[in-house]
């Protein structure tokens, strides 16, 4: 039997999907026990604040031990939270298509940290989607945002600027993580496309936010943000 390794308070195991499906309906493990998960009527929300609780855990496990790791658990995960979705309703049908949200966002970045771009673009497009079922138009600029670090790394400009341009709009009521990010991917656009000027106004612009907006909390900030130092978010380099 493999081992678990520990990271926070996640616990990453080796699991086929087989063997996930036969027991993902009598429940899971949380601290040493199992605790129900769903019926043909309803999901515990004990379950689906678990879920949203190992997120944070999944990018330090990442950090410590790599995306090739980390991925097979998340998408065990993921496949819950598909189960899920086919029976959850009212709030907490809600509360899990964020958190589903979330999840398709730390997938797109698990495979863009890995180099598998062809795959972060099929999870940026389902976190996209999944943002526009939420109804929350922070999460859809976010998950433009996520959209656009990986036409970065794709190395095209305009796909790039094509993403912020649509993540920018209308930024007065944009929370501040995300435009500066979208800020950052839009200064590596031009940066791409060899315009120089259109880089240093991009990395120096001022904010257009009001000041309510600049102040985010943990419930206003939008969930499955990759860390601050992914491999799109630092200072382009400058331009000839």
């Amino acid at each position: 039997m493999n081992p678990g390794r520990f990271i926070g308070e996640v616990v990453i195991v080796a699991i086929d999907r087989r063997t996930f499906l036969a027991g993902s309906g009598a429940g899971f493990l949380v601290g040493g026990s199992v605790m129900p998960l769903a019926s043909y009527q309803r999901v515990a929300p004990e379950a689906i604040e678990h879920l949203a609780g190992q997120l944070d855990g999944y990018y330090r496990a990442d950090a410590a031990l790599g995306p090739h790791t980390v991925i097979p658990s998340v998408l065990v995960q993921q496949e819950l939270i598909r189960q899920f979705l086919r029976v959850a309703n009212g709030s907490a049908r809600h509360a899990l298509l964020r958190t589903s949200v979330a999840y398709a966002g730390l997938t797109t970045w698990l495979y863009q940290d890995a180099g598998d771009l062809a795959t972060a673009s099929h999870w940026a497009n389902q976190a996209l989607e999944l943002a526009h079922r939420v109804g929350d138009t922070q999460l859809v600029r976010h998950a433009l945002t996520n959209k656009a670090m990986i036409c970065t790394d794709q190395q095209d400009g305009p796909g790039t600027l094509d993403l912020t341009s649509a993540a920018l709009a209308d930024e007065n009521g944009l929370c501040a993580k995300v435009r500066v990010q979208a800020m950052q991917q839009t200064a590596h656009g031009y940066a791409l496309i060899g315009n120089r000027r259109g880089t240093d106004y991009a990395w120096t612009r001022p904010p257009r936010c009001s000041p309510g907006s600049m102040t985010t909390t943990r419930g206003s900030t939008p969930a499955g943000a990759p860390p601050a130092t992914s491999k799109s978010s630092g200072q382009p380099a400058t331009t000839g």
